[in-house]
C-alpha cells in the first residue's frame, strides 16, 4: 500500500500495520513534502509511524499517476495492483479490504 502523504490516514494504518504485519501484509508510506527530509522524520516520530515511509519525488507520482491525497494503492501478495483509493477512506474500510484479499 502506498500512503503518499502523511495525512489523517496516517493513525489507522499504524494500526492495521500492527494487526497485520506478520501476516505478510505491507503497509509502506510515501511522502511528498516539499521539504520531506527535514520535515518528515519529526512528523513520523511524532506520530508514532512503525512502518516504513520514504520520501518521494514527482517522478514516482507520476509514474503511479498520483494526482490527488492522499491516495492508496493496494496490491494483492502477486504484486498486482488490486484497487486505487483517492481521498480518506476509514481503517474499517481498509481492514475490510486487507482480510478480503489475505482470504484469496
Amino acid at each position: 500500500m502506498i500512503l503518499p502523504r502523511l495525512s489523517p490516514s496516517g493513525p489507522g494504518f499504524i494500526d492495521l500495520y500492527n494487526k497485520y504485519k506478520d501476516t505478510g501484509v505491507e503497509i509502506i508510506g510515501i511522502a511528498f513534502d516539499e521539504n520531506g527530509s527535514e520535515v518528515v522524520p519529526g512528523v513520523v516520530k511524532k506520530m508514532g509511524i512503525n512502518n516504513p515511509v520514504y520520501l518521494g519525488g514527482s517522478d514516482i507520482a507520476e509514474a503511479r499517476d498520483l494526482r490527488a491525497y492522499p491516495t492508496t494503492i493496494v496490491y494483492n501478495k502477486d504484486g498486482k495492483m488490486v484497487n486505487r483509493h483517492v481521498g480518506y477512506m476509514s481503517e474499517k474500510e481498509f481492514d475490510d479490504e486487507i482480510a478480503m484479499l489475505l482470504k484469496k
